[in-house]
């Protein structure tokens, strides 16, 4: 047992720096092509490769390690995006560097309550100075946030009579009331940082970009018409408010973030891209319909497959 720990862990790491590798090397290359290969855009290169990384072997390594399930999938997805549209000629530069960085600590600070508030205040440096990075990025980690504390509000059901008779002592609720406040003043933090930053941002989203960048608009459409979907869903099925809106989130930004300038929709494509990714390894709805689907064409691959061998 020990042994198979041992070796997995080496795996891990021998993945992770053949990716951190060829990471660096596909940005040096993009920089290159616009002769703009400097000691300055080398050490932003490596800096931004490391924040990348950090969430990569923390988060999707193991999952693309372990199985192959809807998780995984979009995990490799979201790698294929990062390797061929965000570090590409097209995008490629110091604002794209700066929001790689942005997204991927965010991301990893999003999971815990304490971090959070270290997430929200990140949100407002980089909205004041680099509000394309923060429309693209935002309601990614407000959705994220929402999707992981809403079993803070959570109410439990009252027990029925006769189950209440066999309860010999009842433990009390936890109140959760100070994790309640941090969490919903970080949200709130970080809404009024969003609002502030579509409203200087106003005059980007015009009618040009949809006539000449479709083709960037693409996945971020379809992963809000999903999460569209999931709000429905989960206002029907009576689930908490909050995680209910971590699935409006996304789909209210999408103007703003999506419809902006080509590599903001780009950024914000790949963004949720992660955000899918995380929430699929939540205790939520996305996880539940993910695993069912996954299950469902599993099914149908294999019978598929006995078919043709019979």
């Amino acid at each position: 047992m020990a042994k198979k720990l041992d070796s997995a862990k080496k795996n891990k790491i021998l993945t992770a720096t053949l990716i951190f590798v060829f990471l660096f090397a596909k940005g040096l290359l993009e920089f290159s092509r616009l002769g703009k290969l400097q000691v300055k855009y080398i050490v932003f290169v490596g800096l931004t490769c490391v924040a990348l990384m950090a969430f990569i072997y923390v988060y999707i390594l193991p999952s693309l390690m372990k199985k192959i399930d809807g998780k995984s999938i979009v995990g490799i997805v979201a790698l294929v995006h990062l390797f061929m549209l965000n570090i590409s000629e097209e995008l490629i530069g110091y604002n794209e560097l700066i929001y790689l960085a942005g997204v991927s600590i965010a991301l990893l600070l999003a999971q815990n309550l304490w971090a959070l508030i270290a997430a929200s205040a990140l949100s407002i440096a980089v909205a004041i100075r680099f509000d394309h990075a923060a429309v693209a990025y935002m309601p990614a980690l407000m959705s994220v946030a929402a999707v992981s504390f809403a079993p803070l509000f959570k109410k439990e059901k009252p027990l029925s009579k006769k189950k209440a008779k066999k309860v010999v002592a009842p433990e009390p609720a936890q109140d959760n009331k100070k994790e309640k406040i941090i969490f919903l003043a970080c949200q709130a933090v970080m809404l009024a940082t969003m609002i502030f930053v579509v409203y200087r941002r106003r005059h980007t989203v015009v009618a040009m970009n949809l006539k000449y960048n479709y083709k960037f608009y693409i996945i971020p459409v379809l992963i809000c018409i999903l999460f569209a979907v999931f709000a429905i869903i989960a206002i029907k099925s009576k689930r908490t408010w909050v995680e209910t809106a971590g699935y409006i989130i996304p789909v209210a930004c999408l103007v703003p973030a999506a419809f902006s300038d080509y590599y903001v929709a780009v950024n914000f494509g790949f963004s949720l891209l992660l955000m899918l990714f995380m929430m699929c390894g939540k205790e939520c709805l996305v996880k539940e319909k993910s695993d069912q689907i996954f299950a469902l064409v599993s099914e149908k691959i294999n019978k598929k497959s006995e078919e043709e061998e019979n």
